[in-house]
């Protein structure tokens, strides 16, 4: 016969676990980091982890829970801290644990029944200290400090939430002054775990819109939420900006590394906002006051330069009249000696001119006629050479039958001809053609017939 095994429920070997673990564990206090704080119902859920070295991955997690009623008084208790904080994602702390089973879901979850703040008080201080010591490293924890603010910043970067009483509080400060300042907004999370980036991204997109300024604010709250602000994103993007960054984040006695970083802090939205007007009013203040400097100047110059007019009028009038005076002298003297050498010359030229008259007049006469003469004499040759006295001398033309005329080379045996005498025309046919003889030919010929 077989012996029966023993066994147990789920729920009752649950809760034998349970009560093994409370009777054995007792309440300890543990360090790491939230991950995650979740409210569902009446309770509230959170992830505690710790991490080793610059790992993004935990070493070891560890599921709590802690009941509505004592998450609140928790959260009252780091409010009312010395160092304000809030119980959530990103926070060190250090909570005392209650062991517990939780049986249905067979999960071990302990209770969280207090909080040591000054644990997580010295934590965020020396994340403050880590955060500046590396920004001083590299140069950036004064950064702003070496920009300069222009004298009138009239295109001011802002970044807030839209639609804030921050922005609103801000624009009416700006609207209400009277000077023509153009506001860029640029939204953001000022609070909660977007702050970080969404504050970051805002700066980064002001300066590539080239504002004179950018100027951080948001409206009051508690002092936890200034912890958003000492974020080390937050910081550099401040740092890094190449314009000055005003914060505003609404605390007037802590400062958060925000501020530390920012080329000037401010308190609230609207005191952000004054500091612009004031500086611009600054800046009306010092042009008027030049202005009034210069015109003063100016008039004083005017005054000179008038008085040294008259002056110098009077001078420049009691030295012309004398100038004049002797001018006008020397002139007549100058008159009564050119006058009469004047007159004797233009006799002179009288003289000439009645010469030259005549002589241009008898040599006219003579050029007419030695002219006169020669066109004679060239009518004379024009008529000599006149072809028809040619032809009444005995001499006749010879032309072809275009009417062309022939010289002895250009005929031909048995070609007709015409002839043309001073009487009349007649046709004939070329004979024999004879040339004439040379001189020596001719010379020799005549010789022969002396003989």
């Amino acid at each position: 016969m077989e012996e029966t095994i023993r066994s147990y429920t789920v729920s009752t070997y649950g809760d034998a676990v349970n009560r093994l673990i409370r009777g054995k564990i007792p309440n300890i206090w543990v360090r790491g980091t939230l991950m995650q704080v979740r409210p569902s119902g009446r309770a509230v859920y959170m992830k505690l982890a710790e991490f080793e070295g610059d790992s993004p991955n935990p070493k070891a997690t560890l599921d709590l829970i802690a009941w509505q009623g004592k998450f609140e008084s928790l959260c009252r208790k780091a409010a009312e801290a010395p160092v304000p904080f809030e119980l959530r994602a990103d926070v060190q702390v250090c909570v005392l644990l209650e062991a517990d089973f939780y049986v249905p879901h067979g999960k071990f979850q302990p209770h969280v029944l207090d909080i040591d703040e000054n644990y997580t008080m010295g934590e965020m201080e020396r994340v403050r200290r880590e955060i500046l010591a590396r920004l001083a490293a590299e140069g950036l924890l004064d950064a702003q400090r070496s920009l300069s603010l222009p004298a009138a910043p009239l295109r001011v970067g802002l970044v807030t939430a839209a639609g804030s009483a921050a922005a609103h509080d801000f624009a009416k400060v700006i609207a209400g002054s009277g000077f023509p300042v153009e506001v860029l907004l640029e939204n953001a999370r000022m609070q909660g775990a977007e702050t970080a980036p969404t504050v970051a991204a805002a700066i980064a997109a002001l300066e590539a819109r080239d504002v004179d300024c950018v100027c951080v604010v948001r409206g009051g709250g508690s002092r936890s939420d200034l912890a958003w602000f000492d974020d080390e994103r937050v910081c550099r993007a401040i740092a890094r900006c190449s314009v000055p960054v005003l914060t505003g984040i609404g605390h007037e006695i802590d400062n958060s590394l925000a501020d530390r970083v920012a080329w000037m802090r401010c308190i609230t939205p609207t005191e952000t906002a004054g500091t612009i007007v004031a500086r611009l009013q600054e800046a009306l203040d010092a042009v008027s006051r030049t202005g009034r400097s210069l015109e003063r100047a100016c008039r004083a110059t005017v005054g000179r330069a008038r008085a040294d007019m008259a002056a110098l009028s009077r001078d420049i009038l009691h030295l012309s009249r004398g100038a004049f005076r002797d001018r006008a002298a020397a002139l007549g003297n100058l008159a009564r000696l050119v006058r009469p050498r004047a007159n004797r010359a233009f006799e002179r030229c009288a003289d000439r001119l009645r010469v030259d008259a005549h002589g241009l007049a008898m040599g006219s006469r003579k050029i007419l006629d030695r002219e006169r003469t020669l066109a004679d004499a060239r009518e004379s040759v024009v008529r000599a050479a006149d072809p028809r006295r040619v032809l009444e001398r005995g001499f006749a033309l010879v032309r072809d039958a275009a009417g062309r005329a022939l010289r002895f080379g250009a005929l031909a045996e048995g070609a007709k001809v015409e002839l043309r005498f001073a009487e009349g025309e007649a046709d004939a046919v070329v004979g024999a053609l004879r040339p004439a003889p040379s001189a020596g030919e001719e010379e020799r010929q005549e010789a022969n017939h002396g003989r």
